[in-house]
């Protein structure tokens, strides 16, 4: 395929075979490509459009009108980079991830859309010390909380960094804290915006910001904004959490999770004009129509078709996204790897801590013993600490699953730790293998 410019028209023109008439579908379906009856023969199918975004990807060097599109693509996927010194010792980021850091240094921010698991979390602490940040807000889901704060502890460069984190509304914001982590629950809690308006935030950071697919949502509406940049919702009306960050990163291992329309409320806050500054009805009939549909009983349902998707991502990678994907970047990842999560020591948590401590055994008599009846106790104090753990574990998991087309594996001990685990995770649908199943 090569791409070539007409300058008197305003338009590009991509010749394909015209034998391989499902490629030819695809560059009509998901870049918006027009077939030219005219210019095409029997062997060559001549497609055309007037959009550069639609073949910025596919452009060689010799097409110099759409070489500036084509460096910035090139950029939001390289695998090595010039990164940050400004690292703690023994800390260095992978290549890829410099790339990506390098993205969103040059723009002041972004979207940085790594798939799941590729370490976004050190390339927005790392972009931090870059920027010499001193008061920097973390949104994340409720789960990764704890994670989080030790994550900024091990790649922060800031002395004795401070680091709040809020478990429960009333911890509030910390007045002088680097690091202030929360929930997107509490982020859409009025008083807490309130309380994020009395400092000036250098850095915004937005985990799983796939959490803000929903423009209508309270949380959305809270951290980002409408299109003026202020929440309003039934008498509340002020400004949004982000309008007093300087910078702001969002992190997504999924930016196009299940539908196009879900990236609108992202790529509008970060850069309008990367989609011709359209409006959210006329963005959904370009890249997710959706048609009202009756079926023979009268039951409603929305029939969703998806469109222009590889026109679309080329629009984030010129403007707003570095991403890479695991298959690009496997050769640089050390295996095995591995991340920790911790568990917050809640009410149940602690009374399952209580009958550990009043067992009064110490460690090696719990590795050791024969007893029968000491074993029974110490089965029923697992059992019960794998029934106070499985809620949050299971909530980290639903966290995973919606941000991710990957599948999750979890090993549980009891049979009452798997029911949990089944029944909160039912609408994922699961798969569940445990001692009652036949070895066939």
């Amino acid at each position: 395929m090569k791409v070539e410019t007409n300058p008197d028209k305003g338009y590009y023109i991509l010749k394909v075979p015209r034998s391989n008439r499902a490629a030819v579908a695809d560059l009509m379906a998901y870049r918006g490509l027009t077939f030219s009856t005219a210019a095409s023969s029997s062997n060559e199918a001549v497609l055309f459009t007037p959009n550069p975004y639609a073949l910025a990807d596919l452009a060689g060097p010799e097409c110099v009108e759409l070489a500036p599109y084509r460096r910035q693509i090139e950029a939001s996927r390289a695998t090595e980079g010039v990164g940050t010194f400004r690292l703690p010792p023994g800390k260095e980021l992978w290549d890829y991830q410099k790339a990506s850091l390098d993205y969103v240094l040059k723009r002041g921010g972004g979207i940085v859309g790594d798939e799941p698991g590729l370490g976004k979390t050190p390339i927005s602490i790392a972009f931090c010390n870059e920027k010499e940040a001193s008061r920097v807000l973390v949104i994340v889901p409720a789960s990764l909380r704890i994670q989080w704060a030790e994550r900024i502890r091990e790649w922060s460069t800031i002395p004795k960094v401070k680091i709040a984190t809020m478990l429960k509304v009333k911890d509030g914001i910390h007045p002088t804290a680097n690091f202030q982590v929360m929930s997107y629950d509490a982020a859409r809690n009025p008083s807490i915006i309130r309380a994020i308006s009395k400092s000036k935030w250098d850095v915004l950071i937005c985990d799983e910001a796939h959490k803000m697919k929903n423009m209508e949502a309270l949380t959305t509406r809270a951290i980002l904004g409408n299109g003026k940049g202020e929440y309003n919702h039934g008498e509340i009306k002020m400004p949004a959490i982000a309008s007093y960050c300087r910078h702001k990163l969002a992190l997504t291992g999924t930016p196009l999770l299940n539908r196009p329309s879900e990236a609108f409320t992202l790529i509008r806050h970060f850069d309008h004009e990367a989609i011709d500054f359209i409006g959210w009805d006329d963005f959904k009939a370009r890249y997710n129509k959706q048609a009202d549909m009756t079926t023979i009983d009268g039951k409603r349902f929305k029939l969703e078709s998806t469109s222009l998707e590889l026109e679309l991502q080329n629009r984030l990678r010129v403007n707003v996204m570095a991403r890479h994907l695991k298959r690009d970047v496997m050769t640089q990842l050390k295996v095995p790897r591995f991340s920790v999560v911790r568990c917050e020591e809640n009410r149940a948590v602690s009374g399952a801590l209580e009958v550990e401590g009043l067992l009064g055994l110490e460690i090696d008599e719990i590795q050791t013993t024969k007893d029968f009846e000491i074993l029974g106790h110490i089965a029923e104090a697992r059992r019960l600490m794998g029934e106070a753990l499985a809620p949050q574990i299971a909530e980290y998991a639903r966290d995973f699953l919606e941000g991710s087309v990957e599948k999750l594996v979890i090993f549980g001990w009891h049979i009452s730790v798997l029911d949990i685990f089944e029944e909160e995770l039912s609408r994922f649908g699961t798969a569940r293998v445990d001692g009652r199943k036949s070895a066939q």
